[in-house]
C-alpha cells in the first residue's frame, strides 16, 4: 500500500514538473483565432454496445468540441456517447461554473442481442449544470443532469483529470469518473418493466437464442452509484494543427444495477482513435 501511494505521489509531482518544463508543447498552444479554441475531426469508437453489455461495436463519431470567449463550449457529453454544449456563467481564479445542455444517442434494441424485447430508445435530452476547478496539470468537475423526457431521470457525475505534457509534440492525460443516477434514471438504463419482461418472456419460450433463460424477468433498480470510468489517452502532434491520438478505457456498472438482466458484463474495456485539426 504504502509502495502504491510512494508511485502515485511521484506520478503527480512528475506531472507538476513535466507541465512547468513544457510551456512549447503544441497541444496546448495558444489558439491562432483570437478567442476561439476548437479541436475538429473524427475518431473510431470501440466499446461495449451498452455499460454492462456483453457485446461490442465500432463505429465513427466527429470530434467537436472547444470554448468561444471563455464563454460559450461545446464538446462530448460527461454522461455517455453523446454532445453537449454550455453557457459559462462564472469563470475566475480556475473556477468555471456552466449551465447547459447535453444529447446522448438513441439505443435500438438491434444494438445488442441482450435488448431484444425492450423496443428502441430515442435520443434522450438532459439540463446539465457543471463547476470545475483547474490549477496546472490537475482538474476537478462535478456536473448534474435532468432529463427533458419524462421517462428520463436525473444524474450527477464526478470527474478528476491529470494532464502531463511530454515534450513539445506528446500528451498524456489520466481522468477517473464516477457516476450516480436516481430512481428514474437508473430504471431508464437498466430496468425491465412488467410490458417488456412479457415481451421477453415470448421470445424465451419461443426458444430466441439472443436471450438465456433467466433474461426474462422484470427488474428495478434503486438510485445510487451506476458507473466508474477510467481512461488514459495519448496523443501526438504531428504538425501545428494535426494530431493523433488513443485513449484506452475502462468502465464497470456499479451497485444494484449490476442485478440487471441487461448487465452480463459489468467490467469492460474500449478503445477510442481520433484524428483531428487543432485551430
Amino acid at each position: 500500500m504504502k509502495g502504491a501511494c510512494r508511485r502515485a505521489l511521484a506520478m503527480v509531482i512528475g506531472g507538476i514538473a513535466l507541465s512547468a518544463q513544457a510551456p512549447d508543447n503544441l497541444w496546448l498552444k495558444p489558439s491562432s483565432q483570437p478567442g476561439l479554441t476548437l479541436h475538429s475531426g473524427a475518431m473510431v469508437l470501440n466499446l461495449p454496445a451498452y455499460p454492462g453489455s456483453r457485446e461490442a461495436r465500432s463505429q465513427p463519431f466527429p470530434i467537436l468540441n472547444g470554448e468561444w470567449e471563455e464563454r460559450l463550449s461545446f464538446g462530448a457529453s460527461r454522461f455517455g456517447v453523446g454532445a453537449s454544449m454550455a453557457f459559462n456563467v462564472y469563470k475566475q481564479d480556475g473556477w468555471t461554473g456552466s449551465l447547459g445542455l447535453e444529447g446522448y444517442e438513441p439505443r435500438p434494441e438491434r444494438m445488442a442481442d441482450a435488448l431484444a424485447g425492450m423496443g428502441d430508445r430515442a435520443a434522450t435530452t438532459f439540463l446539465a449544470a457543471g463547476l470545475a476547478w483547474r490549477t496546472g496539470p490537475f482538474g476537478l468537475e462535478a456536473g448534474l443532469r435532468k432529463g427533458t423526457q419524462l421517462e428520463a431521470g436525473g444524474g450527477a457525475v464526478l470527474r478528476t483529470t491529470l494532464t502531463i505534457p511530454l515534450g513539445r509534440r506528446w500528451l498524456l492525460e489520466a481522468r477517473v469518473a464516477g457516476s450516480a443516477y436516481d430512481h428514474r434514471q437508473m430504471d431508464y438504463e437498466y430496468g425491465i418493466a412488467a410490458d417488456q419482461a412479457a415481451r421477453r418472456h415470448q421470445l424465451v419460450v419461443a426458444g430466441d437464442p439472443r436471450l438465456g433463460p433467466a433474461e426474462d424477468r422484470a427488474f428495478q433498480a434503486p438510485g445510487g452509484w451506476a458507473l466508474l470510468q477510467s481512461s488514459l489517452a495519448i496523443g501526438y502532434a504531428l504538425t501545428d494543427h494535426w494530431r493523433l491520438g488513443i485513449t484506452f478505457l475502462q468502465q464497470e456498472v456499479q451497485g444494484d444495477a449490476r442485478r440487471s438482466p441487461l448487465v452480463l458484463r459489468p467490467r469492460s474495456q474500449g478503445t477510442v482513435i481520433g484524428f483531428s485539426y487543432q485551430l
